[in-house]
């Protein structure tokens, strides 16, 4: 059974409170803890990727690649790795991270934007009936995405667009 005191702390600890702390009671919660209470790559690449610091979140990406105690967290760093890609410009890299976080975690609920992406693509190329596929496939699998809006409403615009064309 849990203390009042530590329920509130690990709660504290959940929802971030933690850095208000004085930086010596940090170290003493870091030794009395196991894991040691440290910042999780995914809100140090968060930090970095919302300050627009999108090279150094693409050295994160590749330092926590090579590190096995991220090996849970990998479609969230395949993921922010390649938004930070696209952000930099370099759509190459970009592709080929792509294409191995749709090898490896083809239903991760992340793999929507990938798709939405590829579907947009598709309408920029003019071709619309493998966009409108690739749109009913993410409306399909991906339910519950927050990008299923736009897809929506995306599916709708081009079915307008479809009908307008000349025959």
């Amino acid at each position: 059974m849990q203390s009042r005191r530590s329920r509130l702390l690990m709660l504290g600890l959940a929802c971030g409170l933690l850095v208000a702390l004085p930086l010596p009671c940090w170290f003493i919660l870091n030794r009395v803890f196991n894991p040691p209470l440290t910042p999780t790559i995914e809100s140090k690449l968060a930090g970095l990727y919302s300050s627009n610091r999108f090279a150094d979140v693409v050295s994160g990406c590749d330092e926590a690649e090579n590190d096995d105690q991220y090996k849970s967290s990998r479609p969230r760093i395949l993921y922010v790795q390649w938004a930070a890609e696209r952000k930099l410009g370099d759509i190459a890299v970009s592709d080929r991270v792509e294409d191995t976080f749709l090898r490896e975690f083809p239903e991760h609920f992340l793999a929507a934007d990938m798709y939405f992406k590829d579907a947009k693509c598709l309408l920029a190329d003019g071709q619309y009936e493998e966009a409108d596929k690739k749109l009913a496939m993410i409306e399909d699998r991906f339910p519950q995405s927050p990008i299923v809006d736009k897809v929506q409403e995306t599916r709708k615009s081009l079915k307008i667009l479809i009908t307008a064309l000349p025959q």
